[in-house]
């Protein structure tokens, strides 16, 4: 798989999921440009603080609001920013990928981490949001393009795909 001529935005580059992903794309003979900082006005959220990552273990009860608060800024509201940066100039030039990592929390519950469950879960919802607005092709799948999905599939990078469901219908079901 080629992405020569592409150019990716890359939010939150470090740790092991994070470093990975530019190196993946670099790889794929993508063009990276890492960010540092996401601003709307007068709004600046620090990019250090995705990088590090948020998980508050505590039961809800017990849960202080500032974790709560920090989860939902570091975890919903940052990536939020980015969008809104970001989906009028892919709207614009009618191109581009949006893609936002959840990790199973968005999915499922598990015990005592309700603040990342809450902020992961948001983070599907914005993201399906954000791709009924910016891209809802709305034409049927073409039959090359499911075959290219069953060859990720089938492929070495799609090994830890399993059980999922996957929708590529032009974002009929986000809309």
């Amino acid at each position: 798989m080629t992405l020569e001529g592409k150019t990716a935005l890359v939010v939150s580059f470090a740790g092991a999921i994070g470093s990975s992903i530019p190196t993946s794309l670099a790889n794929a003979g993508c063009n990276i440009i890492g960010v540092d900082k996401a601003k709307q006005d007068s709004v600046q959220i620090s990019i250090d603080k995705i990088k590090k990552g948020r998980l508050s273990v505590s039961k809800i009860e017990e849960l202080p609001d500032d974790n709560w608060e920090d989860d939902i800024t570091v975890n919903l509201t940052a990536p939020f920013m980015v969008i809104k940066q970001l989906l009028g100039s892919m709207k614009e030039k009618g191109w581009g990928r949006m893609i936002n990592i959840s990790f199973i929390c968005g999915l499922v519950a598990l015990l005592n981490v309700s603040s990342y469950i809450a902020s992961k879960s948001g983070l599907i919802g914005l993201t399906r949001d954000a791709a009924r607005l910016a891209h809802p092709t709305k034409q049927f799948t073409k039959v090359d393009q499911i075959a290219d999905l069953v060859l990720f599939l089938c492929s070495p990078a799609g090994k830890n795909m399993t059980g999922t469901a996957i929708a590529i219908d032009g974002g009929i079901t986000v809309s």
